[in-house]
Order: structure tokens, then sequence, then C-alpha cells
């Protein structure tokens, strides 16, 4: 959606939406009743906070799925970085161009959370997938003639999110209730704080190799991790919380 309106109507519109989308979503926080208190940890928030540390170092499917998660992010989920990058150095395009590239992330975002909702319980082999999908992508972005661009994108938005799906979902279900909100601290900080180091690694390959090789660098690394993670997984009971 940001890629459209930025194609048809400039980039502040597209941030304006943007700001003006998170007005329901402030409406409704405000309208929900105050939540019980839940359950007591040990007393310290530090030590609270070392418990879902402890849980994901020890836990053998959410230890593997976190480690997938923070390399994927940090090698192949940068498209913030890449696609203006790769529009302007590589393709030459305007805004609008800039835009349907955009776009294309999207419309395979898209798909995938479709296909992720109709297809039941994740499992790791789809998470693989999804890593191998964004490897390809960026691969793809190596040697894509200037048509077949949007295309590899599109995959790059399945993957990703056939990865942040089927990731979140099986650290979810691998985590005792007493314990999730902390093990998802821990994911969400391996997540979210890849993504500014992801963010530089993608802008200084792009300084230093130009678009095509900086894309298949980084599509190189996602591949060595898909394949490093083919190994047999662990299952997902759960330990002793």
């Amino acid at each position: 959606m940001a890629g459209v309106l930025i194609a048809l109507y400039g980039v502040g519109v597209a941030y304006l939406a943007n700001a003006l989308s998170f007005l329901p979503l402030l409406l409704v926080l405000l309208r929900l009743p105050p939540g019980p208190v839940g359950e007591g940890g040990e007393g310290r928030w530090w030590r609270e906070a070392l418990e879902g540390v402890r849980f994901v170092l020890e836990h053998p499917l959410v230890r593997r799925v976190v480690g997938l998660v923070l390399f994927a992010s940090l090698f192949g989920m940068n498209f913030q970085t890449l696609v203006p990058a790769y529009a302007r150095l590589v393709l030459s395009l305007s805004a609008t161009g800039y835009g349907f590239l955009v776009s294309s992330v999207g419309l395979g975002a898209l798909g995938a959370a479709l296909i992720m909702a109709f297809t039941g319980r994740p499992r790791p082999g789809r998470l693989l997938l999804g890593a191998f999908a964004l490897a390809l992508a960026h691969l793809g972005l190596f040697w894509a003639h200037r048509s077949s661009v949007p295309l590899f994108l599109a995959l790059g938005g399945f993957g990703m999110i056939s990865v942040l799906i089927n990731a979140n979902t099986l650290v979810q279900l691998s985590v005792p209730d007493r314990l999730r909100g902390r093990v998802m601290a821990v994911y969400s900080l391996v997540m979210l704080g890849t993504g500014p180091l992801g963010a530089y690694l993608t802008g200084l390959l792009f300084e230093l190799l130009g678009g095509r090789l900086a894309a298949l660098a980084l599509g190189g690394m996602v591949l060595l991790v898909g394949l490093y993670q083919l190994r047999p997984w662990p299952r997902g009971s759960s330990p002793r919380a």
C-alpha cells in the first residue's frame, strides 16, 4: 500500500497515511480495561528477564528458531535499505518506480500471510522454506533483468513473512504460559535489535560492492544459514519452567 501511495501521490502522503493508521489502534488500546495482575516471578525485573534468556538458551527448538531469525533478520530482511538503494544505484528509478518495487515486497508478504493462515500449524520446514526464499530473492537480484526485479522482491517479501510467522508461532507454542512474555521479549529483542545492524551492513555492502554484488553477498550469507539449519530439528517439547 505504501508503494502505491508513493507512486500515485508522493512520499509525504505515504508518511501521513502511515501516521494516521495508528489512530484506530490507539483508540482501541485506550478502551481496554486493566488486565489482571500477572503471576509473580522471582521478584526482580532483571531476574525475570534472565529467566527468559535462560529458557531460550536451554530449549533446543526455541534456540534454533531464535538463532535462525537472528541471522535471517541480519542478512536477509533489510528491504527498507535494500530496495531504495537498489532502485537508485542499479535501476536508476524515480520515486514512482521505487514505490512499485516496495509494493512488490508487500504483495509477496501478503501472499505468504494468506498461505500461512490457511495451511495449519507451523513447522520448522516452512521456516526453512522462508529462509531459502529470502536467499533466492537476494541471489536473483544479482543477475535479474529489469523486468524481473519485482518478482524477486515479491519472493523476498514472501520469505520474510514466512520466516516471521512460523518463527513467532513456533516459539509461542513451545513456551509455558508463565514465561511466554519474557521469552517473547527476548525473541523481539533479537528480531528487532538486529534490524539496525542489518540495515547498516546492507548499506555498507552497497557502498563497497555496488548493488548487484551486495545482493549476491547477502543472499549467499542467508543461503549458508539455511543450509546449516538443514540438520535434524529437535522436537518442541518444553523443559520444566
